[in-house]
C-alpha cells in the first residue's frame, strides 16, 4: 500500500510538544498557553492539509527540473550528499532572506513568525503556501544532478533540525557550535521583534552564510517574539491570508508603476508612505476562551488532526472527492477553532452547527465508501453529538452574562 512518508510527523510532532509541555511543568517556564499553543498547532495542521497538494506539486517540479535541466550528475555517495547539502543550505539562506527581505514573499512566510511564544509548537506553525517558492530556489541543485532523493533528504533533515531550534529551554551550546551551527540562541533572535534582531539568523542547520553575508547577530537582548505588526487573527486561515489582501489593497492604491513594484518586490518596511497600514490585530485575541469552549476547541483539533493523518496515511490510495471533501472539512474545522479561541462564539455558532452536522454526514458516507468500522463512527457520532450539546450551552451561558 502506498502512503505520504509524512504520516508520521504528525504523531512524533504531538509526543515531542507533550515532552516540552511536561518538561516545562516539572522544572519551571512560562513558555506555553493553550490559546498560543494551539493556535500553533492549528495553523501547523492548515499546512499539513494543503500540504497534501504543494508538496507534491514542489517535488513533481523538482523531478522535471532535475530531468531536464541537469547539466552534470553529482553521485550520490558521501561527498556528493554533503556537498549536496552544503548546496541546499546555501539555497535555503537565500530562500529564507528573501522570504524577509521581498514583500511578496514575506506575504507567505508571516505566518511562522505570528506566534508571540517561542516552543515547539511555534516550530509547528508553517506556512501553506511558501513551500512553492521552493520549485525556483533549488533549481541550482537540479542543474548540478543532484538526485530528488537526496534533495528531500536534505529538506527532511533540515525541516527536522529546525524544528528542535523553537525552544527557550536550551540556552547556549559550546562555542564551536555556536559559531558553527544554527542554534536555538540564534533562531530565538531569528523570531525576535527588537529592531536590532529583525532581518537576522537566516541559516537552517549552519549559520556560516549569516556570518559571511552579514546577518549575523548574537541573543545579547532578551528576544520579543512576533511580528511589528500586530498578528491578524487567530484563525489559521486569515492568518495565511491577511498579508496578501493587504498586497490587493497596497496595488490597487498605488499612484505609479514604480510604487506597485515597490509593494510586490520591495522590503516590507519602506513601502510607500501615503498607503493604508497593514491590517491589525483582533481586539478580543488574548482573552481567551472559557474552560468548557477550550475542552471544546482541543476536541475538535483532535478530530481534524486524526483526519489529516489519514489523508496523508492513505492518500494516495483514497479516491479524489474523498480527499477533497477531507481537506475542506479540515480547514473548515481549523477556520473554526480559531474564531473559538478568538471567543467568537456568537459570530460562529450557527456555522459551527453546520459543520457538526456536516461532519456527521461525511462520517456516514465514509461507512458506506470505506466500510470503517462501526464501532470507530459511534465513538466519533457520539463526540460530536456531544460537542453540539457544549456548543450550546457555552453559547446560552455568554448570553446570560451580557443581560
Amino acid at each position: 500500500m502506498a502512503s505520504f512518508p509524512t504520516y508520521m510527523v504528525i504523531p512524533v510532532l504531538l509526543l515531542l510538544v507533550a515532552m516540552e509541555l511536561w518538561h516545562e511543568r516539572s522544572h519551571g517556564g512560562g513558555t506555553y498557553t493553550f490559546q498560543g499553543a494551539l493556535a500553533n498547532l492549528n495553523a501547523g495542521m492548515v499546512e499539513y492539509a494543503v500540504g497534501v497538494g504543494t508538496h507534491v506539486i514542489v517535488v513533481i517540479a523538482y523531478v522535471l527540473q532535475y530531468e531536464n535541466i541537469s547539466v552534470v550528475t553529482l553521485p550520490a555517495n558521501v561527498p556528493g550528499i554533503l556537498l549536496a547539502f552544503v548546496l541546499y543550505e546555501f539555497c535555503y539562506y537565500w530562500k529564507h532572506r528573501l522570504g524577509h527581505e521581498v514583500n511578496f514573499m514575506w506575504a507567505g512566510h508571516i505566518v511562522h513568525h505570528q506566534s508571540e511564544e517561542m516552543n515547539f509548537t511555534t516550530g509547528a506553525r508553517l506556512s501553506s503556501s511558501s513551500p512553492l517558492y521552493d520549485i525556483v530556489f533549488y533549481i541550482p541543485m537540479a542543474m548540478l544532478g543532484i538526485t530528488p532523493a537526496v534533495y528531500i533528504g536534505c529538506k527532511a533533515v533540515s525541516l527536522g533540525y529546525q524544528f528542535f531550534l523553537h525552544t527557550e529551554h536550551v540556552r547556549k551550546l559550546p562555542a564551536w557550535a555556536e559559531f558553527v551551527l544554527n542554534t536555538p540562541s540564534h533562531h530565538r533572535v531569528h523570531h525576535s521583534c527588537r529592531e536590532e534582531h529583525l532581518d537576522k539568523n537566516y541559516g537552517s542547520l549552519i549559520i556560516l552564510w549569516d556570518r559571511l553575508f552579514g546577518t549575523f547577530a548574537d541573543e545579547e537582548l532578551q528576544p520579543v517574539y512576533g511580528t511589528t505588526e500586530a498578528t491578524a487573527s487567530l484563525n489559521p486561515i486569515t492568518a495565511n491570508l491577511v498579508y496578501y489582501g493587504n498586497l490587493v489593497t497596497w496595488l490597487r492604491s498605488s499612484r505609479t508603476w514604480s510604487d506597485a513594484g515597490r509593494v510586490l518586490f520591495g522590503r516590507p518596511d519602506e513601502l510607500p508612505e501615503y498607503l493604508p497600514k497593514a491590517s491589525g490585530g483582533s481586539p478580543t485575541i488574548n482573552q481567551g476562551p472559557q474552560a468548557d469552549l477550550r475542552w471544546y476547541a482541543l476536541a475538535q483539533f483532535s478530530g481534524a488532526i486524526g483526519a489529516v493523518y489519514g489523508l496523508l496515511r492513505y492518500g494516495s490510495d483514497l479516491p479524489l472527492p474523498i480527499l477533497i471533501i477531507g481537506v475542506i472539512w479540515v480547514l473548515w474545522t481549523a477556520a473554526q477553532v480559531g474564531n473559538i479561541l478568538e471567543r467568537n462564539i456568537e459570530a460562529i455558532l450557527w456555522s459551527e452547527v453546520i459543520r457538526l452536522l456536516a461532519t456527521l454526514l461525511v462520517l456516514g458516507l465514509l461507512y458506506f465508501w470505506l466500510t470503517l468500522p462501526v464501532v470507530l463512527l459511534m465513538i466519533l457520532a457520539t463526540m460530536y453529538a456531544a460537542s453540539a450539546l457544549v456548543l450550546f450551552r457555552s453559547y446560552f451561558y455568554s448570553m446570560r452574562l451580557m443581560v
